[in-house]
């Protein structure tokens, strides 16, 4: 969905004017597009291939486990990044020690 061009939200567009996303896509997820696209993504990936582990791990569990390193900080003086809560993902997490 990401690589998407356009992104998430032209990944969403196109995926509600599949006429097959009908069948596994309830109108109770759809109306919440954008915002669950990873849920409406593993829906179509369950539904292409029955056959395929498609799991999801508990967020209370692994969502926040970024917070939790230790920085290198000579690696954050280079990088520069500028808030270390929200550039939890992003430019911190390069600096791991």
């Amino acid at each position: 969905a990401v690589s998407t061009e356009g992104g998430p939200k032209e990944y969403c567009l196109r995926l509600l004017g599949d006429r097959e996303s009908q069948v596994y896509l309830p109108d109770s997820l759809a109306i919440w597009l954008p915002y669950l696209t990873i849920h409406a993504t593993m829906a179509k990936a369950r539904y292409m291939h029955p056959e395929a582990p498609v799991t999801a791990l508990p967020a209370e569990t692994y969502a926040f486990a970024h917070f939790d390193y230790a920085l290198s900080w000579s690696l954050v003086r280079v990088q520069g990044p500028q808030n270390f809560i929200l550039d939890g993902t992003g430019g911190a997490m390069l600096a791991l020690g």
